[in-house]
């Protein structure tokens, strides 16, 4: 709990200092540069919160943890922003939503690249032209089977597991995929315990809601 608190505070106070110490400077940037800026924090905002949408319809961006590059991409833009901005001009009201969005995202960037981003060879299980299969959630990652995605265009979708089991992460050996239609695939998960070093097999089928 110390170590999430400590990557949470510094960050975010480090943010504040510097930006605090770049108000005391004689810096200028540009009104068009300070509007790019914005308007690209703005879009992987947008893009965001467009993802929990997509969610609701078991629907995500093609790539593996898309999602989580996206946050760290609007969090760099948002805080670039609001650290480039001139000492004398001060915050309308329509800008303190982004910069507390941004303050708080930056200290919940550090938490997710040291729980998440750290450990992504050992996240992802399979990945061929058509499915991928890894351990998703950002910071806590529930028991059970990894998730099961397959491509749907520029979008991945959610495949949902007729029955799940609970596996740990360094469990799994190795994944074999049966396609049976193209909504229905039994997957066959090869893991081991803690106290058999022999795999064996889980085996069950997947299909698109």
């Amino acid at each position: 709990m110390e170590i999430v608190l400590a990557l949470f505070i510094i960050p975010v106070l480090c943010f504040m200092l510097i930006r605090y110490w770049l108000n005391k400077t004689e810096y200028k940037v540009s009104k068009v540069i300070r509007l790019v800026i914005f308007l690209v924090f703005i879009i992987f905002f947008l893009l965001f919160l467009s993802f929990f949408i997509l969610a609701r319809y078991n629907l995500y961006y093609w790539g593996y943890r898309s999602h989580s590059w996206i946050f760290v991409a609007m969090t760099f833009w948002g805080m670039l922003y609001f650290l480039l901005r001139p000492k004398i001009q001060l915050l309308s009201a329509w800008e303190y939503l982004p910069l507390m969005i941004t303050t708080i995202a930056i200290g919940i960037t550090s938490i997710l690249i040291y729980a998440v981003l750290w450990d992504y060879k050992k996240d992802l299980i399979h990945k061929d032209n058509q499915y991928r299969i890894e351990w998703s959630g950002w910071f806590i990652t529930p028991c059970g089977l990894p998730s099961l995605f397959v491509k749907d265009g520029i979008f991945e979708r959610q495949m949902l597991y007729t029955k799940n089991y609970c596996l740990s992460k360094s469990g799994i050996d190795s994944v074999k995929m049966l396609e049976i239609t193209s909504d229905t695939v039994t997957v066959i998960f090869y893991h081991h315990s803690d106290w058999k070093d022999i795999p064996k097999p889980i085996i069950t089928k997947a299909y698109k809601q």
